[in-house]
């Protein structure tokens, strides 16, 4: 009698715990449906938009001919897991020049809309100076750093054949990621996602007492070797097909005024000028502006003003 009388205890728990997740779950459900969270929205663009790769060195690619609304902006991904629609991909193999942008979620224009980014901007000033003879494809893919974006390249856009390649290069691209694919529970429930996020937050708080040491603690270590093997083989691919290979150094725009984070860009530009890349940094002409640079929704990636900056610096460039 009194096993019996335990054994219903546990399933009433039980039940009662399910129908109280359940609840929270319905509740997030609704809350991201009208309140819109960065993080949220990071978690639906995995969903939606992301798919493994075979190549572990990747770990993930965008899933082709797919569209999602993400941050109030539509994100819609071609045939070519870029960024854009097939007239893009007809436009490029009839255009003289070709620009592929490779990078992350900043190339990619996270929080952007897609006539806003950097890529868009850009091509409309070089082919308001050269009538139609530019094309851009933006190779941004989201939670890439270098080895991913450089590995990418070779997987799935080599055959694209650019005239130039921009290397967008973000202060965090040295960091090397673990391959995490998530799991049932991560990739299809909110609190899962939200209770993973926060355990991932408190692990690196243990590590790091502040945000520059843990930026300092990749660029000292054996993360830094990691991006100049990527970088140089990069290099190689430049120089045996010809291709202008330029890295154009996007700093953290909630750092930008802290010139102590030059250091890192110091870093990048030696390596850059060893490696004989070409080398473009937005940090002077971003720190120019008086306007807000940052997304809305507690986001920190560049909004469409910061974009339109990135595009003219380096419409200067490339036209001077």
């Amino acid at each position: 009698m009194q096993k019996n009388k335990i054994f219903f205890n546990l399933i009433l728990i039980l039940i009662s715990a399910l129908i109280s997740l359940s609840c929270i779950e319905f509740f997030l459900i609704i809350k991201a449906k009208f309140i819109i969270n960065y993080d949220t929205e990071m978690w639906k663009y995995s969903k939606l938009l992301k798919t493994k790769s075979e190549n572990k060195l990747i770990n993930h690619i965008h899933i082709k001919n797919k569209e999602a609304i993400l941050q109030n902006v539509n994100i819609k991904i071609n045939s070519l897991g870029l960024r854009g629609n097939e007239k893009d991909i007809s436009e490029w193999n009839n255009a003289q020049n070709k620009i592929l942008f490779i990078g992350s979620s900043i190339t990619l224009g996270w929080g952007v809309k897609e006539g806003k980014t950097i890529t868009k901007k850009l091509e409309h000033s070089l082919n308001s100076y050269q009538k139609n003879s530019w094309k851009i494809l933006n190779g941004g893919v989201g939670n890439y750093n270098t080895q991913r974006y450089v590995v990418n390249y070779f997987d799935n856009y080599k055959k694209l054949k650019p005239n130039i390649i921009v290397i967008q290069y973000f202060l965090n691209d040295s960091e090397i990621l673990q391959n995490t694919y998530g799991n049932i529970f991560t990739r299809n429930f909110h609190l899962a996602a939200i209770l993973w996020k926060y355990i991932s937050i408190k692990k690196d708080n243990l590590k790091f007492s502040n945000i520059y040491d843990y930026y300092n603690n990749f660029y000292e270590t054996e993360n830094f070797k990691n991006t100049k093997q990527y970088l140089i083989m990069m290099k190689n691919e430049c120089n045996q097909n010809q291709i202008r290979c330029i890295i154009a150094y996007t700093p953290d725009i909630q750092f930008l005024n802290d010139k102590n984070f030059d250091k890192f860009e110091n870093k990048i530009k030696s390596l850059t000028k060893q490696l004989d890349y070409e080398f473009v940094s937005f940090t002077n002409d971003l720190r120019k502006s008086s306007l807000n640079l940052k997304n809305d929704y507690n986001d920190n990636h560049p909004n469409e003003k910061a974009h339109e900056i990135m595009s003219q610096s380096l419409y200067k460039y490339l036209v001077n």
